[in-house]
């Protein structure tokens, strides 16, 4: 596990913290980082997989869309003019059932 120390709050730089989820093993934990910061380190298996568990987008309550691999964040790319989605996870597209739906 990384040891970050936090930096003296007169320099510049923000830092941001809530819960976080590993894209590999499912653990989840309280992270605090450095804004910006895309992956984190998980704590239980070690992969670079980790990532805010609601950065944006959805909070408790609200409805969402999640992957049958269980992660909750896509990536949108537009390619020959027409826009696709992905699990950033697994990789599967699922364009058609967010705006075929």
């Amino acid at each position: 596990m990384s040891v970050i120390p936090f930096p003296d709050p007169k320099q510049k730089g923000s830092w941001i913290s809530g819960s976080a989820i590993c894209q590999s093993c499912r653990h989840e934990w309280v992270a605090v980082r450095e804004t910006g910061t895309i992956y984190l380190e998980c704590p239980s298996c070690g992969c670079n997989k980790g990532v805010g568990k609601h950065p944006v987008g959805a909070a408790e309550g609200d409805a969402s869309f999640v992957c049958n691999c269980g992660c909750d964040a896509l990536t949108a790319y537009k390619r020959a003019g027409k826009f696709y989605l992905r699990c950033i996870n697994c990789g599967v597209d699922h364009t058609m059932a967010v705006w075929e739906a």
